[in-house]
């Protein structure tokens, strides 16, 4: 039998992994070989393995922490350049929308099977933890679906008296037909908080303002909500006075927006049948 303690590692890997792809898994299973483990306990640890599986297929290009590690492996991690050179290739459309279009190809399914499996996966990544957004329209018929989803804090910078947090809120949609389907995932503009008196220079004078007096000043930051449009930004815009934060703001949506087509395609051509056919 499995020792306790080998249980308890093994268990805390997987957990420590939770956010990993199913490569990682594939490996941590095969660790099983390597330890003394009866057929019920094998059991266990297969059944937490693909409990966790199922738990993070559905989140892991959601967060911040992850596109932000998505971003850096694809295009690098000085933002300002990279916006730079991603603006070359992007170009804002008619609307003056950030907007990626792919047309996937569904050989052999229907437009009923691709579009439950597409509002299946919006109804698990939604559900998830680590996600937020919500479906705004479905039709069944017509083939639409839109969604709305959620990403905060994917760019900060301390500018003198202010300090900005920057966050996403992308439409995704999925337009469905025979055999096809067009994923578009597209934004105009980022959502900012803004800070007064929460920039660096603001730090500063608190600090010699609480070393002088003895007490802190927790009434110098103020807040405020604003839009930043994509247009308005750096790289579209040269002089830029928060153009560290447009930067990476750019190249974070640039990056969710092909992980979230490259997550959607594969969900879509999953084959989901059960093994059996009835043409035998």
């Amino acid at each position: 039998m499995i020792k306790s303690r080998q249980l308890q590692v093994f268990t805390h890997c997987i957990i420590g992994f939770y956010h990993l792809n199913g490569f990682v898994f594939k490996k941590m299973l095969s660790l099983q070989h390597h330890l003394n483990i009866n057929d019920n306990m094998k059991k266990y640890l297969i059944a937490l393995v693909l409990c966790v599986l199922a738990l993070t297929a559905s989140a892991q290009v959601f967060t911040a922490e992850q596109i932000e590690r998505y971003a850096k492996d694809k295009y690098g991690d000085n933002w300002t350049e990279a916006a730079g050179n991603l603006s070359k290739e992007v170009a804002l459309d008619n609307k003056n929308r950030l907007n990626y279009q792919e047309v996937i190809a569904c050989a052999g399914q229907s437009k009923a099977e691709i579009f439950k499996k597409a509002i299946e996966w919006f109804n698990r990544a939604f559900n998830s933890k680590d996600t937020h957004g919500v479906i705004r329209e479905q039709n069944a018929e017509q083939g639409l679906i839109i969604t709305q989803a959620y990403i905060e804090n994917i760019a900060r910078q301390n500018a003198g008296v202010n300090h900005y947090q920057v966050d996403m809120m992308p439409y995704i949609r999925v337009d469905v037909k025979e055999e096809k389907a067009r994923v578009s995932v597209y934004m105009d503009s980022y959502e900012v908080t803004v800070k007064s008196g929460g920039g660096w220079t603001s730090a500063i004078a608190s600090v010699l303002a609480a070393a002088a007096t003895g007490e802190a000043d927790d009434d110098q930051v103020e807040s405020k909500d604003e839009v930043w449009n994509i247009s308005s930004c750096y790289p579209y815009v040269e002089k830029d006075k928060h153009k560290l934060a447009s930067s990476k703001a750019f190249v974070m949506a640039s990056a969710f927006q092909n992980s979230i087509i490259d997550i959607l395609k594969e969900a879509l051509l999953a084959d989901s049948s059960d093994g059996f056919s009835d043409d035998w």
